[in-house]
């Protein structure tokens, strides 16, 4: 089932009842996304983009 509530109150009430957080999660600073060169410098050394297939 999925439902829509918006009543605040209500909403934490049923979030506590089900042991689930009535908060929400600290804001933190948003990170650098990752260098292209470190992206593709950490395949494993048996990584094959495309496999290699017998002719049938």
């Amino acid at each position: 089932m999925v439902a829509f509530v918006s009543d605040h109150d209500k909403a934490v009430e049923i979030l506590a009842k089900l042991n689930l957080p009535t908060k929400p999660p600290p804001v933190t600073r948003a990170r650098a996304p990752p260098r292209q060169e470190e992206m593709f410098d950490q395949a494993p050394a048996t990584f094959a983009a495309d496999p290699i297939c017998p002719d049938a």
